[in-house]
């Protein structure tokens, strides 16, 4: 009992923070200064993973808090996948998108950033390994957590090939870099990506399991 206190509660913190840094970043208000860092406004806010991972855990947080009482395998599915997705962007930003940036790495952690980089995804795995109920789950329902990077990596491949200029990809659509070492780059951007995404799926699994055999 104490155990599904915590996890609403902390489903209730990460549905507002989501539904906050969504407005900000639709909006474009800013509560700091930063160098528009993998920030857009309206309705274009959807092409970064990173939104979309935090969105569809938002969503995923509202419906564990409305289906408190009792969490059925669908649910827990869809907990796996939003938590892994948000994982994904967690490690991407600091392993990665930070670190070769020509910016601050800081400045990946400004305005709706610090939400969608940071707090959600921390208290998303937080809430996944210590608090959730994963009952149904097993190892072998580790690859449900590849959806939302499958689906994504389909929309960020086909939208920057059909968009190609004299056989290039343009910048305007590859936000992330990926093609920037070549069209084939991505091929084993994708690969460590899945990889990378499943073994995120299988630690969460694991880790929450072993936690509550204690």
């Amino acid at each position: 009992m104490k155990y599904k206190k915590v996890s609403k509660f902390l489903n209730i913190i990460i549905f507002i923070c989501v539904l906050f840094a969504s407005i900000l970043m639709f909006t474009g208000i800013k509560f700091m200064d930063n160098e528009q860092l993998l920030e857009t406004s309206g309705i274009s806010l959807l092409k970064f993973f990173t939104v979309d991972s935090n969105i569809l855990m938002g969503i995923t947080s509202l419906l564990l808090i409305i289906y408190s009482k009792k969490t059925s395998r669908w649910l827990e599915l869809l907990n796996l996948c939003a938590t892994a997705g948000v994982s994904l962007t967690f490690f991407t930003v600091i392993f990665y998108l930070a670190p070769v940036s020509e910016y601050s790495y800081f400045e990946f952690f400004k305005n709706s950033n610090l939400f969608f980089h940071l707090i959600v995804p921390v208290l998303s795995i937080i809430n996944y390994i210590f608090y959730s109920s994963s009952n149904n789950l097993q190892l072998k329902h580790s690859f449900y957590g590849l959806i939302p990077m499958l689906l994504y990596s389909a929309f960020y491949v086909s939208n920057a090939v059909l968009n190609m200029n004299n056989g290039k990809i343009v910048a305007e659509y590859d936000w992330y870099g990926f093609f920037a070492n070549g069209i084939t780059s991505i091929i084993f951007t994708i690969i460590f990506m899945l990889l990378s995404t499943y073994l995120i799926s299988i630690l969460l699994i694991y880790l929450n399991k072993k936690y509550h055999e204690k």
